[in-house]
C-alpha cells in the first residue's frame, strides 16, 4: 500500500523518535504561526517562538533551519517523496505524480485546510518567506528530479526529467498563489486538479 498523510504519525515504517520529533515541529510551528499572525513575522524572534514553544532557540534552527521555514516546513513532503519513488514502479511519471498531489495535498486539505491558509497568508504576505518559499518548491523539484531519473534509469541531468518535475512543481506553486490571491474562494479539488489537467494537456491553454 501506498503511504498516506497519517503515516507520518502512525506508520512502523517512521520510528518512534521520529514521531516524536515531527510531533515537536507541529507543535513549534502551531506558535509561531500564533505569534506571526498577532505580531507580524518581521516583529517576532526565534528566542521568543523558542520561549513559548518551550524549546530551546538551538532545536528551532536544527529542525527547521531558519525563521522563514517554520512558515513553510510541511510534514507531508517526506511522504510525498516517498509515494512517488513508489508509484514510479508501476505507472508513467505524470501519473504517479498526479496520484501523489491527489493523495497527499487531499489529505493535506480535509485534514488541515485552515493550517494551510494561515501559513499561505503569511508567506505571501512577506518577501523573505515568500523567497524561501519559492527555493523550497525548487528543492522539491530537484529531489523528484532524482526519484523520477532513479525509477527510469535515467541521468538526473536529463533535460526531459528536469523540466518535467520543475513544471510540476511550478504549477502547483500557481495553483496554490492563485488559491491565496482569491481569498480561498476556488474549491480545493480544482486546486489540485486544475494544474495537473493543464500539465496533462500538455500545458495547452484553452
Amino acid at each position: 500500500a501506498r503511504l498516506g498523510p497519517m503515516d507520518l504519525t502512525g506508520s512502523p515504517r517512521i520510528s518512534l523518535r521520529e514521531r516524536k520529533r515531527i510531533t515537536a515541529m507541529h507543535r513549534i510551528q502551531t506558535v509561531a504561526l500564533e505569534l506571526f499572525e498577532r505580531e507580524g513575522f518581521d516583529n517576532v524572534t526565534v528566542e521568543r517562538i523558542a520561549e513559548l514553544a518551550e524549546v530551546s532557540p538551538s532545536s528551532i534552527y536544527r529542525w527547521f533551519g531558519s525563521k522563514e521555514r517554520l512558515v513553510i516546513w510541511d510534514e507531508y513532503d517526506p511522504t510525498a517523496l516517498a509515494a512517488i519513488e513508489e508509484g514510479l514502479t508501476t505507472a508513467p511519471p505524470l501519473e504517479a505524480l498526479r496520484e501523489v498531489v491527489r493523495m497527499t495535498m487531499g489529505g493535506a486539505f480535509a485534514d488541515d485546510a485552515e493550517r494551510i491558509r494561515r501559513r499561505l497568508r503569511i508567506a505571501f504576505s512577506n518577501p523573505g518567506v515568500e523567497a524561501a518559499s519559492t527555493l523550497e518548491a525548487y528543492e522539491m523539484a530537484t529531489a523528484i528530479a532524482a526519484v523520477i531519473a532513479g525509477a527510469r534509469g535515467d541521468d538526473v541531468h536529463d533535460l526531459d526529467v528536469q523540466v518535467a518535475a520543475h513544471a510540476f512543481v511550478g504549477a502547483l506553486l500557481g495553483a496554490l498563489r492563485h488559491w491565496h490571491d482569491t481569498d480561498f474562494t476556488t474549491p480545493v479539488e480544482d486546486v489540485i486538479e486544475q494544474p495537473l489537467l493543464l500539465l496533462d494537456r500538455g500545458a495547452r491553454l484553452r
